[in-house]
C-alpha cells in the first residue's frame, strides 16, 4: 500500500467515524446484509479511488470498494424499482451505518 493511498485510506476511516458510522469486520459487514436478506453479486465489485468535489474535503481520494447488493428472495438488485419498499429500507439504514476495510479499501454499497 502506498503512502498517499494509507493517508486516503486514514482520512476517510476517521471521517466515517465522525460522521457516527459504525467500524465492522468484513464478516460482520457481510453478516450484517446477509441477516437482511441481501447477497452480494461479486461480478460486480468495483474497487476504485472516489474524489470528494466540493465540501470541506474537495480535492481528497476516498479508497472505495463498491459492492451490488441482491435481495435474496427475489434476486432484484437492492435499488430495484420493484424491491419492497421496506426490503429497500434495510439496505439503506446498513449503507447508512457499517463500513468495513478490505485489503485497503472501504466497503460500501
Amino acid at each position: 500500500m502506498t503512502e498517499m493511498h494509507k493517508q486516503a485510506l486514514d482520512a476517510e476511516i476517521a471521517s466515517l467515524l465522525a460522521h457516527g458510522m459504525e467500524q465492522v469486520t468484513v464478516k460482520d459487514f457481510y453478516g450484517r446484509y446477509d441477516a437482511a436478506g441481501f447477497r452480494f453479486d461479486h461480478s460486480c465489485t468495483i474497487r476504485a479511488y472516489g474524489r470528494y468535489l466540493t465540501g470541506p474535503r474537495a480535492g481528497q481520494l476516498s479508497p472505495d470498494m463498491n459492492l451490488y447488493p441482491v435481495h435474496k428472495e427475489t434476486g432484484l438488485s437492492a435499488f430495484h424499482f420493484q424491491l419492497p419498499r421496506a426490503e429497500y429500507e434495510k439496505v439503506k439504514a446498513l449503507r447508512n451505518s457499517i463500513f468495513a476495510v478490505n485489503h485497503g479499501y472501504i466497503m460500501g454499497v
